[in-house]
């Protein structure tokens, strides 16, 4: 599980969406590997909700996360990369996937099975009123099942998807009133008359009134206007119209049909052939199929077969969809309709199966999310893949440690500071890899009251091909760079070396200069601010062993990838008296640092109820995670920090951060007017604390 690999890497396979198909690639190659192969996810999701389930949430049989499948843990613990990104064109012949704010990738075999989108094109405003239904990866949950009760819904479309809908809303909230938009095809366009006379007595039983054969033309905010210029009054109004597919396509050297689809061959393969495709996304070799997860689902399976074929080198087979298929709907009154061979059949049993087939799927994908977190501990990424306190108090000359600065003067008196920092991969990403180490290592600078002028890049690449190399330091270096001459610090150069990490690890040494501050001295009741959200540790612990959904991580990588750069900025105009960022060693051993360096400290007390926290933190505290480097921050702070009750949230003071906030100190007269630049700037902080000099130690109230 995420161990070494002395594998070279010679050869990249991309997944774009994580779709159903690509479900069954990635578990196959998790269980089967190639050699030398390695695989990235691309997803606009970090979980994907399963469509067939979608109803039984609506109607409050499942939960939001009963429905989800975890992409991000699937990627983690089968040791495939994942990049949380949204893709915007796709050359063929240059093996590269382009993306709005970053470079572009390069792969040598690539697969595609990305969502479709709603039609909005002909009806006015729709894009702006109305809640889509697909891509089911972007539907606003909160949107579609709260505050309905007593509303008006009207739902446009009324294939299989708007009739569980309908049904499943109507079941949640009995006095709501439900109207159902035929369109042009009328009520399940593809069923027998029979099967759509069983529907339609449902959905009378049901009180849900159905407008046929009137298209929808506008909708406003409260007003759906049909084709007949007849006018309906709406709370809400949702859209289950057929799929198309995304713009982005057209933009793409692919063969594309008509209507923008990828056309693929029997095989799968597109105009490319090293170029998969498959789900809805697909034309299938000329067959106009219906857009059914029962095709995604059994496509996967050739998909998964012909991939590995292909970078095999063997022959590759063909897919045969099947001419008739089970659709199952679901009617909200503990029975469900099956239709097959234009033959239906409505019972008890019905459902029955149904709940057994989505649950039979969706668990064949939750196999890693099965891991029992209380039984596994996973090794820390990003700056908690250190040496402990302890061991350096032990070995390093005492002049080194006495200090303990953020960043160290380059000679005795000296205006410029150095510093060097080094993390290890905690996102597979490598270009936000780039950006979050390039922050990591500005903090220091900041802390030390300095403006970065240049940097030195430290890389250590996984054993690969020149070609695989050269892919992963452009996209390392254009990460970093981005964010480093933002903070007008120049990357000057580095090393490269390579090692047996599966992924990269980046540090930077940077040269700052420290601006002129006032030699202030540290008072009695001066108050400590923290800026930004404690809890990287445990987030990162919380998601990779399975004790919370991966869903809180990008909060947390919105703060790694975003840093310090704002506070950087403005600290000459706050001037702290003493600065200090939170790293490795959690906040707590940060701020007993700060007190043993500076002579006008004696001691701090902290108010814990004031530190803002990850979402996560504490389902993770109560299931009694944290990250492995925790019990050595923990062991070595333990007799240095005085603790008023022992409650869970202490735990937090021992956490290791990768680019955490920074705390400072500033004048007890001067905090409003900080308090304004602050806000100003829209730098996320709170007032943690004060110097307590009544005592002699750091102290949690």
């Amino acid at each position: 599980m995420n161990s070494s690999s002395k594998k070279q890497i010679e050869k990249n396979l991309v997944l774009i969406g994580g779709g159903h198909s690509h479900l069954n690639v990635l578990k196959s190659f998790a269980m089967n590997k190639i050699d030398g192969l390695r695989i990235t996810l691309i997803s606009n999701v970090y979980e994907t909700p399963y469509s067939g389930m979608l109803p039984g949430y609506i109607e409050n049989d499942y939960s939001l996360d009963d429905i989800k499948i975890d992409l991000y843990k699937i990627c983690y613990h089968g040791n495939f990369r994942f990049i949380y990104t949204e893709v915007n064109n796709i050359d063929g012949n240059k093996k590269l996937i382009y993306f709005k704010n970053r470079p572009p990738l390069s792969f040598d075999y690539l697969s595609i099975n990305i969502g479709i989108n709603n039609d909005v094109k002909k009806i006015k405003n729709a894009d702006k009123f109305a809640l889509r239904l697909k891509p089911i990866s972007k539907i606003n949950y909160n949107e579609i099942i709260n505050n309905l009760s007593g509303k008006k819904v009207g739902i446009i479309g009324s294939g299989p998807a708007g009739v569980e809908v309908s049904l499943a809303l109507k079941k949640r909230y009995k006095e709501i009133e439900i109207l159902l938009f035929t369109g042009k095809r009328g009520l399940l366009g593809n069923y027998s008359i029979s099967s759509k006379n069983s529907i339609l007595k449902r959905l009378n039983d049901a009180k849900i009134k159905v407008i046929f054969k009137d298209e929808v033309v506008e909708i406003s905010k409260n007003k759906i206007v049909t084709k007949s210029s007849k006018s309906y009054w709406i709370d809400k109004a949702i859209l289950s119209t057929n799929g198309v597919p995304p713009k982005w396509l057209k933009k793409t050297n692919l063969t594309l049909s008509q209507e923008g689809f990828i056309k693929t061959n029997n095989k799968l393969q597109t105009n490319f052939d090293y170029i998969f495709a498959a789900g809805d996304i697909i034309n299938f070799s000329e067959k106009n199929l219906t857009k059914s997860g029962v095709y995604a689902v059994k496509s996967g399976l050739v998909l998964t077969k012909n991939i590995r074929n292909f970078i095999l080198n063997k022959s590759l087979i063909n897919y045969r969809p099947q001419k008739y298929y089970l659709s199952i709907i679901g009617l909200s009154n503990g029975t469900a309709l099956a239709y097959k061979y234009n033959l239906h059949l409505t019972s008890k049993i019905i459902l029955s199966l149904k709940k057994y087939i989505d649950l039979k799927f969706i668990n064949k994908f939750k196999l890693y999310n099965k891991i029992n977190y209380q039984q596994i501990i996973m090794d820390c990424k990003g700056c908690a893949s250190k040496i402990n306190l302890s061991a350096l108090k032990s070995s390093l000359p005492k002049d080194i440690i006495k200090s303990s600065e953020d960043a160290s003067q380059i000679t005795k008196g000296s205006q410029y500071v150095n510093s060097i920092d080094m993390i290890t991969s905690i996102v597979t990403d490598p270009y936000v890899l780039g950006k979050i180490s390039a922050n990591h290592a500005l903090s220091d600078i900041y802390a030390s009251f300095a403006k970065p002028l240049s940097a030195l890049m430290i890389l250590q690449l996984p054993k690969s091909s020149q070609k695989v190399h050269s892919e992963d330091l452009k996209q390392i270096q254009e990460g970093a760079k981005l964010v480093l001459n933002e903070n007008s610090c120049v990357l000057s150069g580095g090393h490269t070396m390579i090692g047996q990490d599966y992924n990269p690890v980046v540090g930077f040494s940077i040269i700052g200069k420290k601006f002129k501050r006032p030699n202030n001295k540290i008072n009695n009741k001066d108050v400590v601010i923290l800026t930004e959200k404690l809890g990287t540790g445990i987030i990162f612990a919380g998601v990779n062993s399975n004790a919370i959904s991966s869903k809180y991580i990008r909060e947390v990588c919105n703060q790694l990838e975003n840093g310090n750069f704002k506070l950087g900025n403005i600290l000459n105009q706050i001037n702290p008296l003493e600065s200090t960022d939170i790293t490795g060693y959690g906040l707590g051993n940060h701020l007993i640092n700060l007190i043993n360096r500076n002579k006008y400290i004696k001691g701090i007390t902290i108010l814990k109820n004031k530190i803002k926290l990850f979402r996560g933190v504490f389902e993770c505290l109560q299931k009694n995670v944290n990250s492995s480097f925790y019990e050595k921050n923990f062991n070595y702070g333990k007799n240095k920090i005085f603790f008023k009750n022992n409650d869970l949230i202490n735990q937090i003071f021992f956490d290791p951060q990768t680019v955490g906030g920074i705390a400072f100190i500033i004048p007890q007269n001067s905090y409003f007017k900080i308090k304004n630049i602050l806000e100003k700037n829209e730098i996320v902080f709170s007032k943690i604390g004060y110097i307590d000099n009544s005592h002699n130690h750091l102290r949690v109230i």
